[in-house]
């Protein structure tokens, strides 16, 4: 009787390592447990690999049975180095939403492209309890993100300081996540540029989250908020916006790329923008080259 197919888990790139080392007061000790089994295991038989990192780390393994990359793009193209490294190893692509299956395609990745839709955590419970928030105010603005520059924080923080000023009962809760890398020099920088557009009253309106919080947490976070804001220049999938609408938190969005997959008009407030090509927005925003850098 042939064996069932079966998956290998190795935490290959520098990401992986990173989030285990920094992390492992956050990991519960059954599932460190359970990571470190399954990162050490060796199988007899037929077994699945599948690489859920950027391109590059994926590779090329003889003896599975089949090979899959799952990985994300934010653009509507990806780097010539990413379509080189997918066409030469070979894997089937697993993308999250069919922005993401266009653009490879288009691209020029020759292997099979399949839409395989992002999943939420067991642990996220969409009617868990509110939580209580840094500042107690009458309305109450959410943002979740990692530290960079495409999610566009700077124009968050500028359109929030011209709509309010200081005296107004109004919150913004930034959930900031990859602060830790930099924390102290990331948190400099943001403060001092929400001084420079909105002034000392304006900076005590806005409280900075920056601790790693448990999927079973973030739910009670989102409910606790009036609204969902992120002005991100382009996602691939785009995470906190679903969890926002799962949290029926209303969401504030950036009208391109996969967000138009799921959110629209009836659902959402969209934010309107014009696309335009990566190199010139280097060109004006230097900082995004990091952005460009490490995505390919």
């Amino acid at each position: 009787m042939p064996l069932e197919p079966m998956l290998v888990i190795e935490p290959i790139s520098e990401w992986s390592q990173r989030i285990l080392r920094y992390d492992s007061g956050k990991i519960a000790d059954d599932e460190r447990e359970l990571l470190d089994v399954m990162t050490r295991r060796e199988f007899d038989g037929r077994y699945c690999r599948v690489d859920v990192a950027p391109p590059w780390y994926w590779r090329r393994d003889a003896e599975a049975s089949k090979s899959v990359g799952v990985t994300v793009f934010e653009t509507e193209s990806i780097p010539r180095e990413w379509v080189d490294c997918i066409n030469r190893v070979g894997h089937e692509v697993w993308a999250s939403t069919e922005y993401n299956r266009r653009s490879f395609i288009e691209s020029g990745v020759e292997t099979r492209v399949s839409v395989v839709p992002e999943t939420y955590e067991a642990e996220f419970t969409p009617d868990a309890d509110a939580v209580k928030l840094p500042l107690s105010t009458r309305f109450n603005f959410l943002s979740v993100f990692n530290w960079n520059p495409r999610k566009d924080w700077k124009k968050l923080l500028l359109a929030f300081c011209e709509e309010f000023n200081g005296n107004e009962e109004v919150e913004l809760v930034l959930k900031v996540s990859d602060i830790w890398w930099n924390r102290g020099r990331n948190i400099r920088t943001m403060r001092g540029y929400l001084r420079e557009v909105g002034g000392e009253g304006m900076s005590r309106r806005v409280a900075i989250m920056h601790d790693l919080l448990h999927n079973q947490d973030m739910p009670g976070l989102y409910r606790s908020c009036d609204a969902f804001v992120l002005p991100s220049r382009g996602e691939g999938w785009g995470r906190p916006y679903q969890e926002a609408l799962l949290c029926e938190t209303p969401v504030i969005y950036s009208r391109c790329s996969a967000m138009l997959e799921t959110l629209n008009e009836s659902i959402g407030y969209p934010i309107e923008g014009e696309l335009t090509p990566v190199h010139e927005s280097v060109k004006k925003e230097p900082e995004l080259l990091d952005t460009v850098s490490t995505s390919g």
